[in-house]
C-alpha cells in the first residue's frame, strides 16, 4: 500500500493553473480589503460610491469633507472611452471650488491594474470639469478616483461602476 502525504494528495487533484487562479484570486482580495481600511467605507483615503451611477449624477463629500463632488457620465458607461462630468463645491454653501487642480485616474480593483489611457480633464466653467478619456478595457468593476488639490485645499473620492 502506498501512503501519500496530504500535500501530495492536493497538488495531484489540482491542476497548475487553478492553483495559480486560486493564488492570483487570494491576492486580488487580500489587496482589495488592505485599500478598503478597517471599516471598509475608504479606498486608498477616498470617499467611495455605490456601483451604478450611470443614471444621473451621483453627489458626496470628499475623504476629508472639505469638497463636494458631483460626478455624471456625459452618457451610458461601457467598455471603451467614456466621458463625466465632476462639479466640485463647497459643502452648505453648495459654491464652486475654483482654482483647483483635478487629477483622475481609473482602475478596476479586482483585477489590480489600472485603465489603459490618461484621463484629460478641462475646467469648461468655474468649478465644473469635464473629464474624457476614461477607458475602461473590459466589463467588470471598475473605480474612478478625483482628487482636487489647492494651494490650501485638497480632498478626493472615488466613485464605482459595473461595467457590462
Amino acid at each position: 500500500m502506498i501512503e501519500r502525504s496530504e500535500s501530495q494528495d492536493r497538488s495531484s487533484t489540482s491542476s497548475p493553473s487553478r492553483r495559480r487562479r486560486g493564488a492570483l484570486g487570494r491576492v486580488a482580495l487580500l489587496g482589495a480589503l488592505a485599500l478598503a481600511g478597517p471599516g471598509g467605507a475608504a479606498l486608498g483615503g477616498a470617499a467611495l460610491g455605490g456601483c451604478g451611477g450611470a443614471e444621473g449624477p451621483e453627489e458626496r463629500e470628499g475623504a476629508t469633507g472639505v469638497i463636494a463632488f458631483e460626478v455624471e457620465p456625459l452618457r451610458p458607461l461601457a467598455e471603451g472611452e467614456n466621458a463625466f462630468r465632476v462639479r466640485l463645491s463647497w459643502p452648505g454653501s453648495n459654491d464652486p471650488v475654483e482654482g483647483i487642480a483635478l487629477r483622475v485616474s481609473s482602475l478596476m480593483p479586482t483585477m489590480g491594474h489600472a485603465s489603459p489611457a490618461e484621463p484629460r480633464v478641462e475646467e469648461v466653467e468655474p468649478g465644473v470639469y469635464e473629464v474624457t478619456n476614461v477607458v475602461f478595457s473590459m466589463p467588470g468593476l471598475w473605480e474612478v478616483r478625483y482628487r482636487a488639490v489647492g494651494a490650501d485645499v485638497s480632498d478626493e473620492a472615488a466613485f464605482q461602476y459595473e461595467i457590462r
